[in-house]
C-alpha cells in the first residue's frame, strides 16, 4: 500500500509540475523559433511522450530507492542484493537518458538542424542544458532546485530535453 501511495504521489507531482511548466514555456519558445503549427504539434507530442516515460520510470526509480533503503536498514545487509538493486536503479536511469536522447533526435528532425541549434542555444542560455554554471546536471531528484524558465519540469539535473 505504501508503495502505491508513493507511486501515485510521484506521478501526480511530476505530471502536474511538467504540465504547468510546459504550458508556460513551450509554445512561447516554439513561436520564438518560428516553428509552424504542424511543427509545434509534433514538438508537443515528442515532449509529452518523453514526459510520460520520464514520469513512469521516475516513479520506478523512487520505489527502487525505497527498496534499496530497506536492503541497507537490516542488521546484516546482503551486499549482493544491494549491488543488484543499485544496478536496477542505474538501468532505470539509463532508460530515462535514452528516452531523452530519442526526444532530442526527434526534435532535431522536426525542427531541422539550423533551428535545432538555435533551440539548443536558447535552452543553454536559460540554464536548461549542460554548459551553464548555474545549472549543473546530474541525477534528477524531486527536491532539486528549479531552473527558471525551463519548459520541461524545471529541475536542475534533469538531463537532456
Amino acid at each position: 500500500m505504501r508503495r502505491l501511495a508513493v507511486l501515485a504521489a510521484v506521478v501526480v507531482c511530476v505530471g502536474l509540475g511538467s504540465a504547468i511548466a510546459y504550458a508556460d514555456g513551450a509554445p512561447a519558445w516554439c513561436k520564438e523559433l518560428g516553428l509552424s503549427d504542424q511543427q509545434i504539434t509534433e514538438v508537443k507530442k515528442a515532449c509529452r511522450e518523453f514526459r510520460r516515460v520520464e514520469a513512469e520510470i521516475g516513479a520506478k526509480v523512487q520505489l527502487a530507492h525505497i527498496d534499496l533503503e530497506e536492503l541497507t536498514d537490516v542488521e546484516e545487509p546482503d551486499i549482493d542484493k544491494i549491488e543488484k538493486q543499485i544496478d536496477k536503479i542505474a538501468g532505470l536511469k539509463a532508460q530515462i537518458k535514452k528516452a531523452g536522447a530519442r526526444k532530442m533526435i526527434a526534435l532535431k528532425k522536426i525542427m531541422g538542424p539550423k533551428v535545432f541549434q538555435e533551440f539548443r542555444a536558447h535552452k543553454k542560455q536559460r540554464g536548461c542544458l549542460p554548459g551553464k554554471a548555474s545549472a549543473p546536471h546530474g541525477d534528477r531528484h524531486p527536491e532539486a532546485p528549479k531552473v527558471p524558465g525551463c519548459p520541461h519540469g524545471g529541475q536542475k539535473g534533469h538531463g537532456p530535453h
